[in-house]
């Protein structure tokens, strides 16, 4: 792929297509071995970081732990399994096999930097924007206690290796929150504004202009498998974080049901609440945002329907309901585990999902483990 069309889909100034933005696509994917090295550096460092810790943590818990419940240790694992897995997988997942197709599909598309198209995006960047930026503060309010613990007695190695610690503790985390979930975002925010900029021109379509329905159909269709290309791209990642955020709000029940707040108890318990609510955030927006896409891929129909209506030719009558056909079969979007659309019914779904989970809580109070 030649250099001027990876340009168009990074972003440059002089641009004509919307940029898509990524902090590793931008800063480190195509660079010089000097910055994939420096990266690559720091990532082996935050890693290590991460498991030593983890161990530490894990190592220096008593072999009994009366009351300690299966879903407190899972949920302790699982916020370390989710670092780690988003630390280590963003470069094997944005390897040029993936994102070279992705490259040419969307530079094919040459969706126009116009003013309704430039303030969608840029809207949904900003909200974007704030979303992991309340994710980040609190990732890093639930990290700090961690690294500030007294190791040392001497007051000056504590300061040197806290100060350590927690600049490596933050750096994990704003790695982390910079690649799979941003870049996933922002794919759904320009692929449901290509969308909307398809269902725009078919809304202009009258009878003197049918002509263009054609090359209509033939842009919406590009658009869909670029939607497929990207969910294959996120294919293991979807299902992955999912559950973990999944299993983090059925967290915040057992805390309110189960571990209320109290005086002598209440520093932990602050920090279990602030990380629980990490999950409803980031799995509220991401499914919002990919629900966009599933929403604006059909929201041309009722168009299509009228514009079927008002016309005689037989070959755009044609055009039309082939068209129409594509638009109603509503496989179009981000999938889950390839069985379900993520769409406005994709909620009540992971509702249905959490009940029994709720109801098993007494079950898990009842018998909690004896190892640990």
């Amino acid at each position: 792929m030649i250099q001027s069309d990876r340009q168009k889909f990074i972003g440059t100034t002089d641009s004509k297509t919307i940029p898509i933005i990524n902090f590793y696509i931008d800063n480190v994917y195509g660079k010089t071995k000097r910055v994939k090295l420096l990266w690559n550096f720091v990532l082996a460092i935050c890693l290590i970081f991460r498991v030593h810790g983890s161990y530490k943590h894990f190592s220096q818990k008593p072999i009994k732990v009366v009351g300690f419940l299966p879903i407190e240790m899972i949920n302790a694992l699982l916020s370390d399994l989710s670092h780690i897995y988003l630390l280590c997988s963003h470069q094997w997942v944005f390897r040029s096999t993936n994102i070279e197709p992705i490259y040419n599909l969307w530079s094919s598309i040459g969706l126009p930097s116009n003013k309704v198209n430039l303030n969608y995006v840029s809207s949904r960047r900003k909200k974007s924007l704030i979303c992991f930026m309340i994710l980040i503060g609190l990732l890093f309010y639930n990290e700090t206690p961690i690294s500030l613990k007294t190791r040392y007695s001497s007051a000056l190695c504590n300061l040197i290796h806290n100060t350590i610690s927690l600049f490596i503790r933050y750096c994990s985390v704003a790695i982390s929150c910079s690649v799979h979930g941003p870049f996933l975002i922002e794919l759904a925010i320009v692929i449901s504004a290509a969308f909307n900029h398809v269902n725009l021109l078919i809304s202009k379509l009258d009878e003197t202009n049918l002509s263009q329905l054609a090359e209509i159909r033939r842009l919406h269709s590009q658009i869909i498998i670029l939607s497929r290309k990207c969910n294959s791209l996120f294919s293991f990642f979807i299902p992955f974080a999912f559950p973990i955020q999944l299993f983090k709000i059925i967290n915040i029940f057992y805390l309110l049901l189960f571990d209320p707040i109290s005086q002598n108890n209440i520093n932990l318990n602050t920090l279990d609440i602030v990380n629980s609510f990490i999950g409803p955030i980031y799995l509220g927006f991401t499914v919002f945002r990919l629900m966009e896409v599933y929403t604006s891929s059909i929201a041309c129909s009722d168009s299509l329907y009228a514009l079927s209506h008002r016309i005689q030719s037989p070959e755009t009558q044609y055009e039309i309901v082939l068209f129409i056909f594509r638009v109603d079969k509503k496989d179009i979007g981000f999938k889950f585990w390839r069985l379900a659309i993520i769409g406005p019914n994709f909620f009540s779904s992971l509702t249905i999902i959490m009940i029994p989970l709720i109801i098993s809580l007494p079950i898990l109070k009842a018998n909690p483990f004896q190892y640990f």
